[in-house]
């Protein structure tokens, strides 16, 4: 089917160069965006400014959470939020939070990226995560 700029150009409603120019709005548009959402997340040690938050959590629940965030946007940071977890081994629930995000590394490298969302939000939920694996 194709976009609809693409759909307009074939049924000569707009024009090639009109195309081309919204086209390039389109793309701009989107790189801004891009480099705001990474701004954001960007605090000056190079780290996604969560992490702070991560490292800064008092229970548990607070944890798994900004853990959840931080790992839908970038799975690859599985590695950081284990050693934040650590932190907290101390607290009650603590142990088995460091267990689980185990786990969660173990899972999100068996997983193919299309379905780490799904995992993440069953084995980060604030009671009775469930760690299976989805049925692809």
């Amino acid at each position: 089917m194709g976009t609809l700029s693409e759909q307009l150009l074939k049924a000569g409603l707009v024009s090639p160069e009109k195309r081309a120019e919204h086209a390039a709005q389109e793309l701009a548009r989107d790189e801004a965006e891009q480099q705001k959402r990474q701004s954001r997340l960007t605090a000056k040690s190079r780290k996604p400014a969560n992490f702070d938050r991560l490292e800064n959590a008092t229970s548990v629940n607070g944890f798994k959470r900004v853990a959840l965030g931080i790992l839908q946007e970038h799975p690859n940071a599985i590695g950081d939020v284990i050693t934040f977890a650590h932190h907290l081994q101390d607290k009650p629930g603590g142990k088995k939070l460091v267990w689980l995000m185990y786990q969660v590394q173990d899972g999100l490298a068996k997983l193919p990226a299309k379905d780490h969302q799904r995992f993440l939000k069953r084995a980060l939920r604030k009671a009775g995560g469930s760690l299976e694996l989805p049925k692809s």
